[in-house]
């Protein structure tokens, strides 16, 4: 399993039989691409802006790691406008603690997909 940590001993095992065990060892796996993804909660909107909240998985299983940052494209449906995307970074301590991000420099008028990944 990704980011987990196992312990290990090994004996020698021959003919004669099994070898005294040696002290555990402790090893972690490495982290893997997150396979869930974040919910997206729109907090407040003005004619240019959006101010949204990101939430991580809730099954921890899902995120494979530390999550490091949040990814937001988002792109104009009707009228078509440029894919914008911005990266929120997450402090170390609080990764697993929802964050909020504001889209800025929206055109008003225009409705807009939006979609967000995690990054460990």
């Amino acid at each position: 399993q990704p980011l987990t940590r196992y312990r290990f001993r090994a004996a020698a095992i021959t003919s004669a039989g099994t070898g005294v065990y040696t002290e555990y060892i402790y090893a972690r796996t490495m982290e893997s691409i997150p396979t869930g993804t974040p919910e997206i909660i729109l907090i407040e909107k003005s004619s240019e802006s959006i101010l949204l909240q990101l939430i991580p998985p809730e099954d921890i299983e899902q995120i494979n790691g530390v999550i490091i940052s949040y990814t937001v494209k988002y792109k104009g449906i009707i009228i078509d406008t440029s894919e914008m995307t911005i990266i929120f970074f997450v402090n170390a301590t609080g990764f697993l603690t929802p964050i909020e991000g504001n889209l800025t420099d929206l055109e008003e008028g225009v409705e807009y997909n939006i979609q967000a990944r995690i990054s460990t």
